[in-house]
């Protein structure tokens, strides 16, 4: 039952009068959606039609058009809308069923477990974990030494030296990928993982699968290329690719609000500090002070964040 008109309870929804006939009101409602002013006709116990208006905003313009309808129902402007109005109805009806099964999509993925909804995501978390046991945490030296970029050797004088990307060149070419799924310890492991499922689930859920397949590989190669480069070999771990994907969203979120994808404010304020803190504990100055904070790869973050920014703002 529609309130009367006034009603305190009726904000977007307003009686602009009333018409004798059925087929006369439904001519002026063809009109009016023509207009952009959707309306809704009530029979009354009289047998005329009421006739209301959604918009509040409308409800003056709406008037106006019943005022001039009154004046000359068979205005041929009236009978040429219904046409209008059919198509009009019938876009609304495909663009709300096209809604419902969007959203009826996007719960049904969400509802899904993760290796359903996230593969990629799921696999890297699981490969992660296997290598994570493979290599006892990082302290199995020669299985670490058969995923890490590059290998430490000795020479006849017993000087340590890198060999750099020989091992590459001789056709070990996942050396360039295979360290972002080295850990060195329970904790490193544990929140690299759940940076991971975090941001990784909500760009694959959205974005698909090959998107975030391609952000993480960029990250990976370009990250370990730029830590190996700039700092030497014997790094690992998923903190390059887990800074890419907040760099991503977090410029997907300011550029492309529409698509869904962010990162909220402690998240962000939580990749600043942490970017900020690898960058002051690994300072000669400081490194006694913050001896208590692991030693990072702080090229491959910088180089992640850069690289997940840098697909952001192509609206990749």
């Amino acid at each position: 039952m529609i309130p009367p008109e006034g009603h305190p309870g009726v904000s977007a929804l307003r009686q602009i009068g009333s018409i004798a006939q059925e087929k006369d009101a439904r001519a002026l409602a063809d009109y009016l959606l023509t207009l952009d002013i959707s309306t809704k006709l009530v029979p009354k116990p009289d047998g005329s039609m009421a006739v209301w208006v959604h918009r509040e905003d409308r409800v003056p313009e709406a008037r106006r058009a019943l005022d001039e309808f009154a004046q000359d129902p068979a205005d041929p402007r009236y009978q040429s809308a219904s046409q209008a109005a059919r198509v009009l109805r019938k876009q609304a009806e495909q663009a709300d069923a096209e809604y419902r099964k969007n959203v009826r999509e996007m719960r049904e993925k969400w509802d899904a477990p993760i290796h359903r909804r996230a593969p990629l995501t799921a696999a890297l978390i699981a490969a992660s974990v296997a290598v994570a046991l493979f290599t006892d945490l990082g302290l199995n030296g020669p299985a670490v030494a058969r995923l890490t970029f590059s290998i430490q050797a000795v020479d006849p004088d017993g000087v340590e030296f890198d060999r750099g990307f020989e091992n590459i060149r001789r056709g070990e070419v996942w050396r360039v990928v295979t360290p972002i799924f080295l850990h060195f310890g329970v904790w490193h492991l544990f929140f690299n993982m759940m940076a991971l499922m975090m941001f990784g689930d909500q760009i694959e859920t959205r974005k698909g699968t090959w998107r975030l397949a391609l952000i993480v590989a960029v990250a990976a190669i370009a990250g370990n290329v730029g830590q190996f480069f700039g700092a030497g070999g014997g790094f690992g771990g998923m903190s390059g690719v887990d800074f890419a994907l907040a760099g991503y969203l977090w410029v997907k979120g300011h550029a492309d609000p529409e698509d869904g994808l962010g990162l909220d404010s402690r998240n962000a304020a939580l990749m600043i500090a942490w970017l900020l803190l690898g960058v002051v504990a690994s300072q000669g100055s400081t490194q006694e002070f913050f001896r208590a904070v692991p030693r990072m790869a702080n090229i491959t973050h910088g180089v992640g964040l850069a690289v997940g920014m840098g697909f952001g703002v192509l609206r990749f």
